[in-house]
């Protein structure tokens, strides 16, 4: 008779009983049974659950618990392990127990994996879970809100710089810019912060234009975190102003056009207002030149194209004086023809009439002798000439041409020759 026990057959002694029969017959005895575990071993992990941070390790203790007499080596080994952590053995095989150590490099998986710790004796195998948890070490990273910059020569540009905590890190960091092009200084809100800090960067009315990545960078002990943000330094919206031609050479008494260009930069648009004055001349100067825009002032600026106006330059002829005869007042002519008048009187009628003539005579001299007399008395006799016109003086003169837009002023010369 064979006895057989199952693999969930209770363990420990038993007494069974044997009874046999043969037609009336029957007869039984009583043997006494013990039902064992088989050699065997069983595996467990302490602790059971395992933390571990990148760039670091921890360690678990595995035990070889012997079932049924086992008294044989067991042979361990790791599975299921995450990507970038590996397992380390102190004692392996082992009879009673070892250490496995977890190492994640910086790169490890993070999160929650379940670890296979596997035990090996012949044809005997055990197993336990082991749960591992892969952690980020505490650390910051950088954002920008924006990215990128832009500012313009002369102005201010603002970023948040925000601090994000990774890994349960609670620390302040440092901030500093980096790279920063010449011309360009950086200032902050909160420095030290715990959360963001408002980067204001400052470009001189002299800063380089152009595009500049610049380097942001933080501290907290021996953290450190980095990141660029892209500063674009522009022109200001302004115009250039020049002169075509910017010199001119005009004879006295004739005039010149120059022609006066509104050139957009940056963007520019708007009016610019248009004046000209004579900034230096030749000594003594007289005359100077006259100086219009006339209607081509102020010059609108809509779009990428110049604007133009016409610049006349004018000048004054040189007159030469004429000799002229004031009036000779006091000699009328009824008066200066008097004598002749009674000469003809007296002389010129028969002699019957004599008489009254002689009397009529007498009296035309005596009025005519009284004019003479007054006429002498005031006769200024002298011939004056006009004050003289030398016109426009000659020589070179310069000419500035200012263009207003608001706070923007800019000029240009033009270089008048008058002959």
């Amino acid at each position: 008779m064979t006895l057989t026990a199952s693999n969930t057959a209770a363990t420990g002694p038993a007494m069974v009983t044997i009874t046999g029969t043969s037609g009336s017959l029957s007869a039984s005895t009583t043997i006494a049974l013990s039902v064992n575990v088989p050699p065997g071993f069983t595996l467990a992990a302490s602790p059971s659950s395992l933390p571990i941070t990148q760039g670091a390790s921890g360690s678990s203790t595995i035990s070889v618990i012997d079932a049924g007499e086992f008294t044989g080596a067991v042979t361990l080994a790791a599975t299921n392990l995450p990507s970038g952590v590996t397992a380390t053995w102190g004692t392996n095989p082992t009879s009673g127990s070892s250490l496995v150590t977890l190492t994640a490099s910086n790169s490890a998986a993070a999160g929650p994996a379940t670890v296979t710790i596997t035990g090996t004796s012949g044809s005997l195998i055990a197993s336990t879970a082991l749960a591992l948890t892969v952690n980020v070490p505490p650390s910051f990273t950088l954002a920008a809100s924006p990215s990128t910059v832009a500012v313009t020569e002369g102005s201010n540009g603002t970023s948040i710089i925000s601090v994000t905590d990774v890994g349960g890190f609670t620390g302040a960091a440092t901030l500093a810019a980096a790279n920063l092009p010449n011309g360009v200084t950086a200032s902050w809100g909160t420095n030290p912060t715990t959360g963001s800090s408002l980067l204001t960067l400052a470009a001189s009315a002299t800063a380089a234009t152009g595009t500049a990545t610049i380097t942001i960078n933080g501290s907290s002990g021996s953290l450190t975190a980095s990141m660029t943000i892209t500063l674009a330094i522009n022109v200001p919206p302004s115009f250039s102003l020049s002169a075509s031609p910017s010199a001119i050479t005009v004879a006295q008494g004739n005039h010149g056009t120059s022609t006066v260009s509104v050139t957009p930069v940056g963007g520019f648009a708007g009016n610019v207002a248009l004046t000209a004055a004579i900034t230096s001349s030749p000594a003594n100067a007289q005359n100077p030149p006259t100086l219009s825009f006339g209607s081509t002032t102020p010059v609108i600026i809509t779009g990428a194209s110049a604007g133009t106006a016409s610049l006349v330059i004018s000048t004054t002829a040189s007159t030469s004086s004429s000799l002229i005869q004031r009036d000779r007042r006091g000699v009328p002519w009824y008066m200066a023809g008097g004598a002749t008048l009674t000469c003809l009187l007296l002389l010129g009628f028969p002699a019957r009439r004599h008489r009254w003539l002689t009397t009529l005579g007498r009296v035309v001299l005596t009025a005519a002798l009284a004019g003479g007399v007054v006429a002498c008395n005031n006769i200024s006799g002298k011939w004056q000439p006009p004050p003289n016109n030398n016109g426009t003086t000659t020589g070179a003169y310069t000419i500035t041409v200012t263009g207003t837009s608001g706070p923007a002023v800019l000029t240009a010369t033009i270089n008048l020759t008058v002959q």
